[in-house]
């Protein structure tokens, strides 16, 4: 995490005592983990959910800490200690299984590495046997168990691992485990690298989970280039600096412009979180002083390219775990505040059932790094209630008042430099718990007669509610659970936000119920269960019926809004951060009564015991629909003499469109675009368009009007597909082609043969039953009309083949029930009916095969048979191919919508998706737990060809070389592609290499391969580039200033300063000019 040349700049600001490092070093040495006397028992194993995996990352920490601050003073007490506690773990570490463990892994590794000299020698009063126990440790526990949690799904919990894998690397000094690291970083199916957890935009998958998962993927992949920078290569500019992109990103939304930011949903995370983690100056992974010291005083990059960064490190400053210490050079160009924050402004208090919710803008010089609360009850004495550090959020709910009580408030910002001036004062306001007289047309119900439970309401907050209950769920074929409700009839928009922050409920949420019976009808949206958090749609649609689910964001966090929308028969159930931005979670038919109840529910999962109180707000229910605008700006074109094109602007708000054709004729579109076709040349159409929202349908349209031109020939068909499946048969398929009336299909034996007429018809498929195994076919076919004939689209060939059963590595979910071995994932593909696969993991898990790296296959036909006594758990399964091993790419190629029979094989046909898979398998439905006796695929396995890359050496080059191209080929034929180690020595233009300036950089060639030819293996070959020679032997004019000065050896290499000799200076002047000096230096 530190290298040589970061602890030489903390030894000088610190002997300097410059600010704020001294204080910083200072602090860290009185930090209980920095003390040279700490001790520890160490662990057998390092992971755990029971706090082991935290001990394990303390004791970590404290022996980087020790092993720092060696290096500084140079005193071996701190080094001893280091190594005391490593040499712990040498000894008792002999497992990494259990939760989490790459953290503890990773920070062992990183602690071991500080513990060197520069010459890579271990420190001497290390023990030479126990640095070896501990080095044989790393590599036969800790780098297995990091390569397997390389692939786990979360970014997050990935990106620790492959962290873990690149120190690992570098601590044993292995450069096969440090490229394989480096390639987990680069490729995009690990979810933890670069490309894997961070779109081009910057944003982190993660960041709808929560912010700080999404915070240590930028903290690892961080930690990586930096480790990566000091061996010299450089992942810092990996795809045009994306990591900075994503710091920048990140750093946005935390430092508080979430909500003028553009996200793109990841799955059901719709939005940005909402979790309580967020908008925090000190998250658990704090390197953003390291990235910002690269980007902006390495690499000097536009301040633009930075902006949310440098920002968030200034508020932020001095940094947790003290890295403003670690790695801030020039306290100029990275200072601290040393101005207090303005006075907060647009001050609000506003009231709640049983708080206050206090609010202000947003400083405009994001000076604010926390706030004090104060409050009065007289307006004169004021006390603070609160003390929030580290905090960019500019609002705050105080639930410390009591209901009747008259109270005043004023808030105050601080940062490094001091307290800012107070708010004006709110008040006074008076504190309310909320009436029990609902109003008139709002009642309580405690449904299924727990006899515990009330409501409460407050005008407030455009109408708030509290909802407090007990019952056993709701859920499953009858509720329990306290109900605020109101009766309604015929359709309903039913919104409200959720408020409560108090995480002690089972199940809170919103309802539309048939009846107060516990057994009725219902469909809702609940919040809770695992964390509190999972959101997600309930629908029982008939009386005693059980429940169905669908899942919303299952990182959900209040506040938050749902919304119940009911049309007929179908309900619909969405959330949002805001209020303005729906997401569909889902959409059920339910056959429920005109007249039905919709209400605010709470529940604890017990029929007894103390009821939770849940509080809404913005509680509406909407029968008088609200419409949204009429389409404008229509207009339609003809496209040819049988198709139109209808276009208009957009309508906000509206989920689709119906278009009119004026003789009845109607269409729904998604999008404000539709082409209509099979039209009649030479009539009239004419065409209204209505947009629908929430609120139902808009007026419609002006009517526009287009005249179909004359009839044409037809154009070629655009396509034309012929497959076979496995059987001595050829299914044919071609394109709809405007003007045609009808189709001529012809087939030859050869490209070059005598092409027969199979079929003339309007139809647009065919079956070739006459064909014969192990020949190849020719299909083509040609459009047709009264005024004459197409040309041949161009020909299609398949070849005839036999189905074989695919096999491979078998794959899928580890372990099964109580550990029973034979149950276990092989047990799925043994070929015996009587023996079954029950795995521990209710839902989801898997069982299938790898097929191998160079093979894929096209598949045509299932087979399965359900574990006798439970084929019902089949129903819902989903049998999926992908070339990627975490299926994040995966295509359903069946669903299991029946209850398959016990005890024989059931046959799916199934039809070509046209694509080959390396990756079968098939994966359980909820509460399925993969019981399953057998699965089989059969199809077409194909290998994939290989190929090799010819790549010539580079050698020396001059700076100031002209782009030329690397001359690296493919044995396929196949285009390369190139990187650069070090954008600072050269780039890659347009397929060619661009000089930048002088050093060593390492240039990579690719070939990823295609649906023919398998990925080629990475060449790289070493680029020197020396300074330019032709020396200008002036000095610049005394009217110009040097603004930096950058010094070479005489090869090229670049250094930070020169000791005596021969060196190559140069210096950029202030009008951007560069000039270039032979120096002699120390004579």
């Amino acid at each position: 995490m530190v290298s040589i040349v970061e602890i030489e700049k903390m030894k000088k600001h610190i002997a300097d005592k410059t600010e704020p490092f001294y204080s910083e070093w200072q602090t860290l040495q009185s930090d209980r983990y920095a003390s040279p006397s700490y001790t520890t028992s160490g662990h057998i194993e390092i992971g755990g959910s029971d706090g082991t995996r935290q001990q394990v990352s303390n004791d970590a920490m404290a022996a980087f800490y020790n092993a720092l601050q060696w290096h500084v003073t140079g005193n071996v007490k701190y080094a001893d200690c280091a190594a005391r506690i490593l040499s712990v773990y040498a000894e008792k570490m002999e497992s990494a299984t259990q939760q989490l463990y790459q953290y503890p892994a990773r920070d062992l590794c990183y602690a071991a590495e500080l513990l060197r000299l520069s010459d890579g020698s271990f420190y001497s009063g290390w023990e030479e046997v126990s640095y070896n126990q501990f080095l044989n440790k790393v590599r036969t526990i800790l780098v297995p168990a990091l390569r397997k949690e390389r692939t786990n799904g979360m970014s997050s919990w990935s990106a620790g691992a492959i962290d873990g894998l690149l120190i690992a690397g570098v601590l044993l000094d292995d450069e096969a485990i440090y490229d394989e690291a480096i390639g987990y970083f680069k490729n995009e199916s690990i979810p933890g690298s670069i490309t894997g957890a961070i779109t081009d935009s910057g944003q982190l998958n993660e960041m709808g989970r929560d912010m700080v998962h999404a915070n240590l993927v930028l903290d690892d992949l961080c930690r990586m280039a930096h480790v990566a920078w000091v061996q010299g290569d450089d992942l810092f500019g990996y795809d045009n600096n994306r990591l900075l992109r994503s710091f920048d990103y990140w750093c946005q939304a935390n430092l508080g412009y979430e909500d003028s930011m553009v996200y793109t949903p990841v799955g059901r995370w719709y939005y940005l979180s909402t979790h309580n983690n967020g908008n925090r100056l000190y998250p658990d992974g704090s390197i953003f002083e390291c990235a910002l010291h690269h980007y902006k005083e390495v690499k000097k990059l536009d301040g633009s390219q930075y902006y949310y960064l440098d920002r968030y490190a200034k508020v932020a400053r001095p940094g947790r775990f003290y890295h403003t210490l670690f790695y801030v050079a020039d306290p100029e160009l990275s200072p601290v505040f040393k101005v207090v924050p303005q006075k907060p402004v647009q001050f609000k208090v506003t009231q709640g059932i049983g708080f206050m919710e206090l609010s202000w803008s947003h400083p405009v010089l994001d000076d604010q790094s926390g706030y004090k609360v104060y409050r009065s009850s007289d307006g004169v004495n004021y006390n603070c209630v609160a003390t929030v550090d580290h905090s960019t959020k500019n609002s705050y709910q105080d639930h410390s008042v009591i209901a009747g009580h008259v109270y005043y408030y004023k808030v105050i910002l601080f940062n490094y430099a001091g307290e800012s001036e107070a708010s004006d004062v709110v008040g006074p306001l008076t504190a309310s718990a909320g009436s029990e007289i609902l109003p008139e047309e709002w009642a309580f119900e405690d449904v299924g007669q727990t006899g515990i439970g009330a409501g409460k309401y407050l005008n407030t907050q455009s109408s708030s509610f509290a909802v407090s209950g007990v019952g056993h769920d709701i859920g499953g074929t009858n509720d329990a659970h306290g109900f605020v409700y109101r009766k309604v009839k015929g359709d309903a928009i039913f919104t409200v936000r959720l408020v409560s922050t108090e995480e002690a409920f089972y199940k809170v949420g919103i309802i539309m119920r048939e009846s107060l019976d516990g057994a009725s009808k219902r469909v809702g949206i609940t919040l809770g269960e695992v964390g509190y958090r999972l959101c997600r749609m309930c629908t029982r649609s008939s009386q005693g019926g059980g429940t169905s689910w669908v899942e919303g964001n299952d990182f959900t966090y209040a506040p938050v809004w749902f919304r119940l929308q009911r049309e007929g028969d179908v309900f619909m159930a969405y959330q949002s951060r805001d209020g303005m931005n729906w997401f569909e979670i889902g959409r059920q038919s339910v056959s429920m009564a005109s007249d039905y109840y919709v209400g605010m529910a709470s529940s604890t999962a017990s029929d007894t015991g103390e009821a939770y109180e849940a509080i809404f707000d913005h509680v509406t229910v909407e029968n008088v629909l609200t419409v949204v605008d009429t389409p404008q700006n229509v207009q339609v074109d003809a496209c040819n003499s049988t198709r139109a094109a209808i276009s208009w602007t957009p309508v906000k708000g509206a989920i689709d469109y119906v278009l009119t054709r004026h003789d009845g004729k109607e269409y729904v579109a998604i999008q404000p675009i539709f082409q209509d076709s099979c039209l009649v040349p030479e009539q009239t159409y004419s065409y209204g368009i209505k947009s629908r929202g929430f609120g139902g349908y808009s007026d419609e349209s002006a009517v526009v009007s287009v005249t179909m031109p004359k009839l044409g020939i037809p154009l070629s068909p655009a396509y034309i597909r012929a497959e076979c499946n496995g059987e001595p048969e050829v299914v044919v398929r071609w394109a709809f082609t405007d003007e045609a009336s009808s189709y001529v299909l012809q087939r030859a034996e050869s490209i070059d043969g005598e092409f027969q007429t199979l079929l003339s018809d309007s139809v647009l498929s065919f079956v070739d039953t006459s064909v014969e195994e192990n020949k190849t076919y020719y299909y083509r076919v040609m459009a047709v009309n009264r005024l004459g004939t197409s040309s041949y689209c161009e020909s299609d060939i398949v070849e005839i083949f036999s189905i074989e059963k695919l096999e491979g590595v078998v794959i899928g979910t580890d372990g099964s029930w109580e550990d029973n071995v034979a149950t276990m994932k092989q047990a799925a593909v043994d070929g015996l009916l009587d023996t079954y696969f029950d795995s521990s993991q209710k839902d989801g898990a898997y069982v299938g095969y790898d097929l191998g790296e160079n093979n894929r296959a096209y598949v045509y036909e299932l087979r399965f048979a359900p574990r006798n006594g439970m084929p019902q758990r089949m129903v819902g399964g989903v049998f999926q191919g992908a070339n990627k091993m975490d299926f994040s790419d995966a295509e359903t190629l069946y669903t299991v919508t029946f209850t398959p029979e016990e005890g024989k094989y059931t046959h799916i046909k199934l039809s070509s998706t046209g694509k080959k898979f390396r990756y079968l398998r098939y994966m359980s439905p909820k509460d399925g737990f993969c019981n399953v006796a057998e699965v089989q695929f059969y199809g077409r396995k194909m290998s994939l060809k290989e190929q090799t890359i010819d790549f010539p050496e580079l050698g020396v080059v001059e700076e100031g070389i002209a782009d030329f191209s690397p001359k690296a080929t493919a044995t396929s034929g196949l285009p390369v592609t190139y990187s650069s180690s070090k954008t600072d020595v050269a780039t890659i233009v347009n397929g060619k290499i661009h000089v930048v300036g002088p050093g060593n950089t390492y240039i990579v060639a690719y070939q990823n391969g295609n649906e023919e030819w398998g990925e080629a293996t990475p060449v790289k070959r070493r680029l020197r580039v020396t300074v330019k020679t032709a020396i200008l032997e002036h000095r610049n004019s005394d009217e110009l200033q040097v603004k930096s000065t950058i010094w070479y050896k005489a090869d090229g290499t670049r250094i930070d300063k020169p000791l005596k000799g021969f060196y190559i200076q140069k210096q950029i002047l202030s009008d951007g000019t560069v000039k270039t000096y032979k120096r002699i230096v120390g004579r």
